[in-house]
């Protein structure tokens, strides 16, 4: 064991500790590698160490421009100091909690770097670097730096709660992935470390903005990993990461970690948008800055923005690479067509301001068309957004967008929860990381998920659907507002409202007309609900089906006997019957699992049995057995029950297969 001390703080660290965590975590997106010291040039390492207190220096000033305490603080407010701990490694009394987090996580990072070659301490800086960005507070600013090194190095919990007390142990604990465990595959692995951070961020808010803090700025590097890490991270990115971001509100780190990833998802088409909006640069300038001189004056001939306590701020904001390909895709237009990718912001005082702000506008400014005029200050979304919106024929007979919204309103729309978790803490300071999550009602049915959900692979498709569902609004006859996922049936919203009332609903009136249930639950048809079926059994027309009814995402259709049917709350589970029509059904992923001698042509065998009764194949996955034999699952897209004889029986028929069952 070797001894590294850096400053005023001495960590031990460990290869093997590195080595084990390196090989747990094979999903590392981390960066991380050894640093050759014999080969290291002295001059590029003094550049290296003068780079990174560049690097702190400037975090502390970004720090202090919105919390100068934090900056001084030298404990936390409700912590008993360990002082013992701290006598033992010459801490003084004066060393601030931000010089003693960095000098600890640089001495416990000692002897690592990024694939950059980059001492591994810019890591934590750079994530550190993003939380100041969010003005979040001290505990999320040390849990920052602290993050990586229980995960990565000798250090543990105890370690941090007795140098920096208990809250900022549990934080770290909560960013830290699963470790110590050896998982079978790298679905359950990343089953795992998303349950954890799902509960963790149920409890601490902070715990999942650090965690974004972290992938953005790994992102921010990921030029210096092999491509196809790359594309695997990047797609984890848009399918876990920017959804999430977008769920707390938090516009800039979505957009950004939506432009990085479509740079490596999908390279030719980023490549081509970039040049055309690059090209058009100068006009667009041109443009904008036109509007913001039209809009000002006119709100500053309203005497909106006049008088010593009165602001007015008019700004454009240019809409994301990804958020415009993906607006072109989805209305198969051109570049040229997309109205919005310009957006001007107005930014006024208090509420009464806005709804005048917009007054002024439609008098200047004809409304583009019905449903053009959004009103999220009486009706915000989920995520906490507030603004109003409004689409006019502008200054050269454009369509453009105009947002109107106070300081308040804007800081939640780029920043999202931790806004609100700053508004909150101004007022009340001490308080954890719980601010406004009520609100979050994906949050909780995520909770519910990780409870409910066992098989790793149904558990991260369940993630997936609840970060990425669109929503729709519906009021109760008193009023109240809940959001549901889109395609939610009255039956989702009556168990939405209370579950008894979801169990004993027979009727319903949407819009002042009269709905009546009865018709039964078919699935294959649009029933006026919503029906999915189970990844874990891959339910086929034909076979005999329960339904269960799920907490805002409709009906799930269950195989008979599948362990999730089975696990279900018996009061949710519904009869169901196949629609008379087979023709509705599409082909699905099935699994299969051969087992066949260990031969040559065996699998080329196998692969032509498939296709040669018109089944496409999927994923396959092969192993080989202690046995001596082979191990195949294989996953074939099917309609229905006779699609699974004939597979089934023509593989049956080919030399050197032992056994075919349903995986």
């Amino acid at each position: 064991m070797s001894t590294t001390a850096t400053g005023t703080t001495a960590v031990s660290t460990t290869a093997a500790h590195q080595e084990t965590n390196s090989t747990m975590n094979s999903d590392d997106d981390s960066l991380r590698c050894a640093c050759d010291d014999d080969d290291a040039d002295e001059d590029a390492m003094n550049s290296s160490d003068a780079t990174v207190e560049e690097l702190f220096a400037s975090l502390v000033a970004k720090v202090e421009s919105y919390n100068p305490e934090a900056v001084t603080a030298t404990s936390l407010s409700g912590e008993e100091e360990n002082t013992s701990d701290r006598n033992n490694s010459n801490d003084t009394a004066q060393t601030t909690l931000l010089q003693r987090a960095y000098q600890y996580a640089k001495s416990a990072h000692e002897g690592q770097c990024r694939k950059s070659g980059e001492p591994y301490i810019t890591h934590p800086l750079g994530v550190a670097h993003i939380i100041a960005d969010l003005k979040l507070d001290l505990s999320s600013l040390l849990t920052a730096l602290l993050h990586d090194t229980v995960e990565d190095t000798s250090v543990t919990l105890e370690d941090i709660s007795a140098r920096f007390g208990e809250e900022i142990s549990q934080l770290v604990d909560g960013v830290t992935k699963v470790g110590k465990v050896r998982f079978t595959s790298y679905e359950e692995q990343q089953s795992e470390n998303y349950r954890k951070l799902i509960l963790a961020m149920s409890r601490d808010i902070r715990v999942v903005l650090v965690k974004l803090a972290d992938r953005m700025h790994n992102i921010r590097t990921l030029q210096y990993m092999p491509p196809e890490k790359q594309v695997r991270i990047a797609r984890e990115t848009m399918e876990i990461y920017a959804p999430l971001s977008h769920r707390l509100g938090i516009h800039w780190l979505k957009t950004e970690l939506e432009d990085d990833c479509f740079k490596y998802l999908y390279p030719e088409q980023f490549a081509k948008l970039d040049e055309q909006v690059k090209g058009r640069t100068v006009e667009k300038k041109e443009y904008e800055d036109e509007v913001v001189t039209v809009l000002e004056g006119q709100m500053r001939e309203a005497e909106l923005g006049i008088g010593e306590a009165k602001n007015l701020l008019v700004t454009g904001r240019t809409k994301g690479l990804f958020s415009i390909y993906s607006k072109m895709k989805r209305q198969n237009i051109e570049l040229g067509d997309v109205y919005d990718k310009v957006a001007f912001r107005i930014i006024v005082d208090d509420v009464a301001d806005c709804y005048q702000a917009l007054g002024v506008i439609h008098s200047h400014w004809k409304p583009a068309g019905t449903g053009k005029i959004k009103d999220y200050i009486a009706l915000p979304k989920p995520n906490g957004y507030r603004s109003l919106h409004t689409t006019i024929i502008g200054p050269r007979g454009r369509r453009m967008e105009v947002q109107i919204r106070t300081q308040e309103m804007h800081d939640v729309a780029e920043s999202g929860i931790a806004a609100h978790w700053m508004y909150k803490h101004k007022q009340q300071t001490g308080g954890g990381g719980e601010a406004n999550l009520s609100q979050f009602a994906w949050l909780r049915e995520l909770v519910s998920e990780v409870r409910q959900q066992h098989d790793p692979v149904e558990f991260i498709d369940s993630v997936r659907e609840d970060l990425f569902q669109k929503e729709v609004f519906v009021f109760s006859p008193q009023g109240e507002l809940y959001a549901l996922a889109r395609g939610s049936s009255v039956l989702d919203f009556a168990f939405r409202v209370h579950s008894e009332l979801g169990f004993q609903c027979s009727g319903a009136k949407v819009n002042g007309k009269h709905l009546r249930s009865g018709i039964g639950i078919v699935v294959g048809r649009e029933r006026n609900f919503l029906q999915h079926f189970c990844k874990s059994c891959s339910p086929l027309y034909g076979e005999s089906v329960r339904g269960v009814v799920t907490k805002g995402k409709g009906i799930k259709v269950h195989r008979l006997g599948c362990k999730h049917l089975l696990d279900s709350d018996e009061q949710r589970i519904v009869n169901i019957r196949w629609d008379d029509d087979p023709s509705l059904m599409t082909s699905r992923p099935v699994q299969l699992r051969v087992l066949m001698e260990d031969s040559p042509g065996t699998l080329s065998n196998l692969s032509r049995a498939i296709t040669s009764v018109g089944f496409n194949i999927g994923n396959v996955n092969l192993k080989k057995l202690s046995n001596g034999e082979g191990s195949a699952r294989i996953e074939v897209m099917l309609k229905n029950v006779e699609d699974l004889r004939n597979v089934v029986n023509k593989i049956q028929q080919e030399d050197g297969i032992i056994s075919v069952t349903r995986g």
